[in-house]
């Protein structure tokens, strides 16, 4: 599997199977397998009030919050992806988002329902006017996780990948969100999601891209 990080770094692999030229089940023989980091800098969260906070904002390695805080700030988390390294050309077969949900304060999946996953489009970077985005791609595309255990969550984001593709774009840029913005007044009800460029690195954000 080849890595990309932001910034992007290339190793060359194909699949095992492919290279010898033999294999089924499944696998598609000359397709490449990557992982894409999300971009810190592209990354991060908004508050409902306009407050963006990247992964690296002042100076600080922050983590993705997404939730409602006793004091009323409401946050939907981002992640982008740099596509740059696909020729043009390339037919995606699949894609997958995966996510390191590090920390849950308060009972979010009670009060504020499901962690949805929104396709979106940042422009020119992450800001105050995303937390409402206009320029929405997809909405409710995947629900990302329904319950508090800690650990990955994942889905399917093959039609969004191929859709950015198609557009255009060169990153495929995404949205957490809780289905209910805010509830529960005067605690605290949200998650962190680790972000791309922590002190410490469990799992970042991460695209699993298969292509050829």
């Amino acid at each position: 599997m080849r890595r990309l990080l932001a910034p992007l770094l290339t190793l060359s692999l194909l699949s095992p199977l492919a290279a010898c030229g033999g294999g089924s089940g499944g696998i598609v023989l000359g397709a490449a397998n990557d992982t894409v980091y999300a971009t810190a800098a592209r990354s991060g969260y908004v508050v409902h009030n306009g407050i963006a906070v990247t992964n690296v904002y002042a100076g600080a390695l922050q983590p993705i919050a997404v939730g409602d805080s006793a004091a009323g700030s409401r946050a939907r988390g981002f992640v982008s992806f740099d596509l740059s390294f696909l020729p043009v050309g390339a037919e995606v077969l699949s894609a997958e988002l995966i996510v390191h949900q590090k920390l849950v304060t308060g009972s979010p999946y009670i009060f504020l329902n499901n962690l949805m996953l929104d396709h979106v489009h940042l422009g020119a970077g992450l800001d105050g006017a995303d937390y409402a985005i206009a320029n929405n791609l997809d909405l409710n595309v995947a629900v990302m996780a329904t319950d508090p255990i800690l650990g990955l969550k994942s889905a399917n984001v093959t039609d969004e990948v191929r859709e950015n593709l198609d557009l255009g774009h060169t990153r495929s840029e995404f949205r957490l969100r809780f289905q209910v913005p805010t509830a529960n007044p005067g605690l605290d009800d949200f998650i962190q999601v680790e972000g791309p460029a922590e002190a410490v690195q469990i799992n970042p954000p991460e695209l699993r891209i298969t292509w050829q």
